[in-house]
């Protein structure tokens, strides 16, 4: 019985610290097919700070499958989301940089959204990470009104890059994280392509997948959306690449940090929506922050309060269990 105890107590010990192992900032985030793992960083503030001062686009999303051995003719629903576009630095204050961790020449987010059959979340990188931060390799060039946008996946972990879609006869569905690989002579990988203007943004998003055998499969993730009407920053077309109007602007009120200093994650998480909220307008606010992806989807903002939820709860779940095995 005594041993019998011991197994017990140990199970229940092992999947406590797993369960909190997965969940808040400092710990590690997991999702199923990756080998690894990405760490949640306890004092992100970049995000946060930088959205105001990006280009807002209000629009929508469809999902579509393509090639393969079989005739795919399921149409998904399409879901209202924001995309949001600009340069590495804000003009004005210094501090305001992702170039530290991320050496693309832009900087682009869809936030996370989902509707009745779809669901994504797209970031070429996030303060919100340790382990790895920069999640796309970003290229472009000025063409005609706007800029031609390229890139391709490069995570090697799972990150706030997410998606969700049905199964059907032809294709499998589900919590889908991007990556990119080569095994068995089948080769995949993510890749991006579109045009923005400061009138419209144009982006896909396509996996191909292409077997030993020749077949080719491919996923296309198509957004169409026009700028906010609510007077915030808008895309500049003077430069190599793309970047906004906006220029930094001291608080008002000089005890106000802006942006938070390193260590005041609690506060760039409150302002997360707000920031968003001020830079799209009240149209695209609940399709850019009010909305919940499918189950599985990294949500960044609640991280320290779900750290300190889960070990509170695992610690009163190990005493409970250690009293019932005595």
């Amino acid at each position: 019985m005594a041993c019998l105890r011991g197994v017990s107590l140990l199970a229940l010990t092992s999947f406590i610290s797993t369960t909190i192992a997965q969940e808040g900032c400092g710990s590690s985030f997991v999702a199923f097919g990756y080998g690894g793992a990405n760490l949640w960083n306890c004092d992100p503030w970049i995000d946060a700070a930088m959205q105001p001062y990006l280009a807002w686009y209000n629009g929508s999303t469809t999902i579509t499958h393509g090639g393969g051995d079989c005739t795919d003719s399921t149409v998904f629903q399409s879901v209202k989301n924001a995309f949001a576009i600009g340069g590495m630095t804000v003009p004005g204050n210094s501090s305001l940089d992702r170039t530290s961790y991320d050496k693309n020449p832009y900087y682009f987010w869809f936030p996370s959204a989902s509707g009745a059959d779809i669901a994504l979340e797209v970031q070429s990188s996030s303060d919100v990470w340790y382990t790895e931060l920069q999640n796309w390799e970003l290229g472009g060039s000025r063409s005609g009104d706007g800029y031609d946008l390229t890139g391709t996946f490069i995570g090697k972990v799972p990150s706030n890059n997410y998606f969700y879609w049905p199964g059907t006869d032809c294709r499998d569905g589900g919590d889908i994280w991007p990556s990119s690989g080569y095994e068995d002579g089948d080769e995949w990988g993510w890749t991006l392509s579109g045009h923005v203007s400061p009138e419209a943004a144009e982006v896909e998003i396509k996996y191909t997948w292409t077997q030993s055998s020749g077949l080719v499969t491919t996923t296309s993730v198509k957004y169409s959306g026009t700028p906010g009407e609510d007077g915030g920053p808008r895309l500049v077309t003077t430069g190599e690449h793309p970047t906004t109007d906006a220029v930094y602007a001291a608080p008002a009120d000089p005890s106000d940090p802006s942006p938070p200093p390193p260590g005041a994650s609690s506060s760039s998480s409150e302002d997360s929506s707000t920031a968003t909220a001020s830079a799209t307008g009240t149209s695209s606010t609940s399709t850019s922050t009010g909305s919940t992806s499918a189950e599985g989807s990294a949500e960044p903002s609640d991280n320290g309060a779900s750290s300190r939820k889960w070990s509170t709860v695992g610690v009163l779940l190990l005493i409970a269990g250690v009293m019932f095995l005595a």
